[in-house]
């Protein structure tokens, strides 16, 4: 007999008594944990819920939950509550009635639990205690017992039952600590989300990643070992504890959704074959290869596929080619290919094809409002979609063989949420009033819009462990883990030592992904480009002539140290592995850095000759910044509340810093009377390094004390700096210790334990391009709002004559803008596409991206003319209008609609891939071949000419090999298209004809490419078999 799994959840969070204020984490706790164990592809529980009944009810319920069990049968039982202590230390379970003082006969006992745990014939029970463990106690109630709460003392009956075959108790906490708040307790949560505890119950089983040795089903130890790392990382002094009685075998509470395939090792005889100087040799392994990929033995599938994958870069063309189309053939498949919805009212199918191993994949969803259940190869999915209209997602189909995307669309009707949202208000609200006079039934939909930090996005393979064939099948009774039964098993303990990404339960988030580190990485370069001090003394920082103060560039100063500390981080943070919230927060402090400076040097307009410099490197910076919060994802950034003693310290330093640019110098001057704005740098140092003071989470806190040590010591630099070409020393030293002391009350904000308030869950949306996404009728208007500005200030530059470009120490090409410049176009086009980009579906994304592409080209425009120092006279303010609007439009527009860069990509083919190659080494010879003066681009721009090709490449690539390509190749073509059209004009006038003609050929063979790119997409292809 197989038996029943039955669980039974408990919570409480609302009391009658007032001394027991109100909890919000249970209500979340119910509906997220019996979500998960209901889930036939993971718990598979039948699952009972009970919320703020009384004690007589929760009691009854509980017996009857015990009571008339087979032997077989697997009971959860779980609360969620306030946990409470009588005088003589004994434990009670807080229920909607409970009064403190009488918790004898309106609470639920421990010791009542136990006896019917041990009075129940089931051989399998685990119980989950998840309470808030503080006495609410009236003022004068002498508080006995203190300290922890003999859990494992109040459940010692189970013990002595006999034949148990697995009675566990798992408490969140190990102690049971009071907590006062004038007579109320002072922990109860203040956001609507899961606790730390169930959340990471909850994660571990939905995920599957609590399945560490990846045999296909979680077993209690490793779910307790899970949950501890989990906690640990948000409340590092909660310590989960587990206690076993009568235990002979593992408690198996959850089927996995991850299975980890180690390779087994190929025969010699074809390891040799496969390095065989014979062509045909190989190829032949090549077909061995591929049967045994499809073998039901999946470490020997396995170890062919990644020989396989060797292979694909086989000098032999044919081999190649044979490998690839081999591994094309291991990817996991689904039937249908596509799903279309209808209005989503329906449930459809999907069925898992391919070999054993591509069988093994796992389907997740990239939108919430789709929802996945599966069991083995049979995917079922219903939709929600949030708003009437089309809508588009996919399902991806990750295995260890690759993922397939498979497209679904729905159609939500106009009145689908209308008339079933009306008619329930009156049966609800009528019959409530009476038994339960309660006015708060809205909370519980919300545990379905359940957004947790923690949970990965994405399935990745994980580190590879020895499994069976096949998993335990949906019906069958799950085997017995054999495993030592301590009593008690510590927390450090439970499980066994597992890799970082195991550990940190987020492998998606541990890895920068690439795009983020690329961006990173080319504005952190265009940043010390433009920064570029050159010879000793040739170009000033700022100057005032008012005061007489000027200030040169060198090497050492701060913009340059800003710019070189964003690159060396830039170029790490892909591979930073857990440590890249610390290395992205250090790359936003010198972001940061280097936007205060461009506020105060171009606000207090003190810029002089370098207004375009400074306008460029505060738009790119400013940039930086933008994909640095799409990554990040801070959602809410709390300011209270924060360590006093950190408060005083960072509030006290910011003071000593204002201070110090009131300090007259040797001249008669201070700094506040070259500009009022000198105040800022004082401003933003305690604004930058507030949030770290208050966050709430590791990785928030994390990242943001990264940013504000940062911004910190590159102020330092300039402090030192600024004593080494005779400041005031007076001004020196508090501008020294403001910062000390900024940087002490960081420090010592970042040692402190974390509050134990729950994992921090963002309201929707969970980050800035979600909300994008939902709303890109308003990226839309103001993208195109954008462009009518970038349409004035580019028609005020042609009606006024104003030149292009003009580079005074060369002296050509001397050009005038004009209609047919291309800047006019690109602005109409930008209206055009921003016009249409609020549609959903794909015309929106092509639309979107037509803006985006002529946005990008004004981007890249406005930095290599300003960074380059080649505006003339009143042209650089058109030229700096143009960066900052263009910067502005692109974000949003790349935001709301732009390609999912964290999702698969594909390949380019060969052809592809060549023809992008050429027009990118085109491009690249162009800017460097001189000119008949014997200057060539590079050195006419100061080298950020070379930032033309790498745009443009770029784009093309993204377009190339993202999986969702409408608005990528939207961009690139549309970026391709005006530059093409602009170059026209100089070569009309003669004005560096040889450079603007190669300029075009190297765009037009890049069109080339991105054609070429799109024949699959188009199904044009030269014959069927290719």
């Amino acid at each position: 007999m197989d038996g029943s799994r039955v669980a039974l959840v408990v919570a409480n969070d609302q009391y009658d008594d007032p001394g027991l204020r109100r909890l919000v984490a249970p209500a979340q706790d119910a509906a997220a944990l019996a979500e998960a164990l209901a889930d036939p592809s993971v718990g598979g529980f039948e699952v009972q819920v009970l919320r703020n009944e009384s004690a007589q009810a929760i009691r009854f319920a509980v017996e009857n939950f015990f009571a008339d069990r087979a032997p077989e049968d697997l009971l959860l039982l779980h609360f969620s509550c306030h946990g409470l202590k009588n005088g003589a230390g004994e434990l009670f379970l807080a229920v909607a009635d409970t009064l403190p003082t009488r918790l004898a006969s309106t609470a639920v006992a421990a010791d009542f639990v136990n006896r019917q745990m041990a009075d129940s014939r089931a051989q399998r029970i685990a119980l989950f205690l998840d309470c808030c463990y503080g006495g609410a106690f009236p003022r004068g109630m002498v508080v006995r017992a203190a300290g922890e709460a003999q859990v494992r003392d109040a459940f010692a009956g189970q013990e002595g039952v006999g034949g148990g075959r697995g009675r566990v108790v798992v408490t969140a906490s190990s102690a049971m600590e009071y907590a006062f708040e004038g007579g109320q307790l002072a922990t109860d949560a203040s956001a609507a989300t899961p606790s730390v505890f169930t959340g990471a119950v909850v994660d571990g089983l939905t995920t599957g990643e609590a399945d560490r040795d990846g045999d296909g089903w979680v077993g209690l130890t490793e779910l307790v070992g899970y949950v501890t790392d989990r906690v640990h990382r948000v409340t590092p002094n909660q310590n989960p504890q587990m206690w076993t009685f009568g235990s002979q075998g593992e408690l198996l509470i959850a089927r996995s959704r991850v299975r980890r395939i180690t390779p087994s090792p190929l025969a010699p005889e074809l390891l040799e074959a496969m390095e065989s100087p014979l062509t045909a040799t190989r190829f032949g392994v090549v077909d061995y290869l591929r049967e045994k990929s499809h073998e039901s033995d999946l470490g020997q599938a396995y170890a062919a596929w990644q020989a396989l994958g060797r292979m694909v870069d086989d000098d032999s063309r044919k081999v190649s080619e044979a490998a690839r189309r081999a591994l094309d053939q291991s990817l996991p498949r689904a039937t249908p290919e596509e799903l279309d919805l209808g209005a989503g009212d329906t449930p459809a199918e999907l069925r898992l094809a391919g070999s054993p191993i591509a069988l093994t994949a796992v389907a997740t969803s990239t939108v919430p409002w789709i929802r996945v259940e599966q069991i083995g190869t049979v995917i079922r999915v219903t939709a929600d979609p949030p708003e009437p209209g089309p809508h588009e997602a996919s399902i991806i189909l990750a295995g260890p063989t690759g993922e397939h995307t498979v497209p679904v669309r729905v159609q939500g009707p106009e009145t689908k949420h209308l008339p079933e949202a009306q008619p329930p208000p009156p049966p609800e609200t009528e019959p409530e009033p009476q038994p339960q006079p309660e006015p708060e039934p809205e909370p519980e939909p919300e545990p379905e819009q359940r957004l947790t930090p923690e949970a990965p996005s994405t399935l990745e393979p994980q580190p590879p462990a020895p499994v069976s064939d096949e998993a335990p099948p949906a019906g069958e009774a799950p085997p017995v883990k054999q495993v030592p039964s301590p009593e008690h098993v510590p927390v450090s303990e439970v499980g066994r030592p597992v890799g970082v990404a195991a550990l940190t339960a987020e492998p998606a988030a541990v890895a920068v992904p690439w795009w983020v580190a690329g961006a990173l990485t080319v504005g952190a370069l265009v940043l010390l480009l433009v920064n570029w001090p050159g010879e000793v003394d040739s170009r000033l920082m700022w100057s005032d002539e008012s005061t007489g103060w000027s200030v040169y560039r060198s090497w050492g100063d701060t913009m340059v140290v800003s710019s070189l500390g964003a690159l060396v981080a830039s170029l790490v943070a892909r591979w930073s592995g857990r440590g890249a919230p610390l290395v992205l927060g250090v790359v936003a402090g010198c972001a940061a850095f280097v936007v205060e400076g461009g506020m105060l040097v171009l606000g207090g307009r003190i810029a002089g000759e370098e207004v375009g410099n400074w306008t460029a490197a505060t738009a790119i910076a400013v940039g930086m910044l933008a994909v640095l919060l799409v990554q990040l994802g801070p959602g809410r950034l709390h300011l209270w509340p924060v360590p006093i003693p950190a408060a005083v310290l960072v509030i006290a330093g910011g003071i000593m810093l204002l201070v110090s640019t009131a300090i007259k110098q040797d001249s008669g001057y201070a700094f506040l009377d070259v500009t009022k704005l000198a105040a800022l740098d004082a401003i933003v140092t305690v604004a930058v390094a507030w949030p770290a003071l208050a966050a709430r989470q590791a990785p928030a806190r994390l990242w943001l004390s990264a940013t504000a040590s940062t911004y910190v010591l590159i102020g330092i630099v300039s402090i030192i700096r600024g004593l080494t070409t005779d400041a005031s020393r007076s001004a020196f030293l508090s501008a020294t210790v403001g910062s000390v002391l900024v940087l002490v009350g960081i420090v010592y904000a970042a040692g402190r334990p974390l509050p134990q308030t729950g994992i921090e869950q963002p309201t929707v949306p969970a980050s800035i391009t979600d909300w994008l996404r939902r709303n890109r009728a308003v990226a839309a208007v103001v993208a195109g709002l954008g462009a009518l500005l970038l349409a004035y200030v580019n028609q005020k530059g042609i009606a006024d004559e104003l030149k292009l470009w003009y580079n005074s120490d060369i002296g050509t090409p001397d050009l005038y803008r004009h209609v047919a410049d291309g800047t006019l176009a690109a602005s109409i086009i930008a209206l055009l596409g921003a016009a249409v980009a609020w549609r959903p579906g794909r015309v929106g994304a092509y639309a979107a991206g037509v803006a985006a592409g002529a946005a990008a080209l004004f981007a890249t425009a406005g930095v290599v003319i300003l960074g380059g120092r080649i505006p003339y006279d009143d042209n650089v303010y058109p030229w700096s209008a143009s960066l900052a609007i263009g910067t502005v439009m692109l974000l949003l527009l790349m935001g709301s609609a732009g390609p999912r860069l964290a999702s698969p990509y594909r390949r380019p083919d060969r052809l592809t891939g060549s023809l992008l190659a050429a027009g990118f080494v085109l491009l690249v010879v162009v800017q460097l071949v001189p000119a008949e003066d014997g200057s060539s681009a590079t050195t006419y721009t100061r080298g950020l000419a070379l930032l033309l090709p790498v745009i443009a490449a770029a784009l093309v690539l993204l377009a190339t090999t993202a999986a969702d390509t409408a608005m990528a190749v939207g961009m690139a073509a549309s970026y391709l298209l005006l530059f093409i059209a602009a170059g026209i004009y100089p070569i009309s006038v003669s004005a560096a004809p040889n450079y603007f003609t190669g300029m075009l050929c190297g765009h037009v063979v890049l069109l080339a490419a991105l054609a070429s790119s799109l024949r699959p997409v188009l199904r044009i292809k030269p014959t069927a078999g290719e």
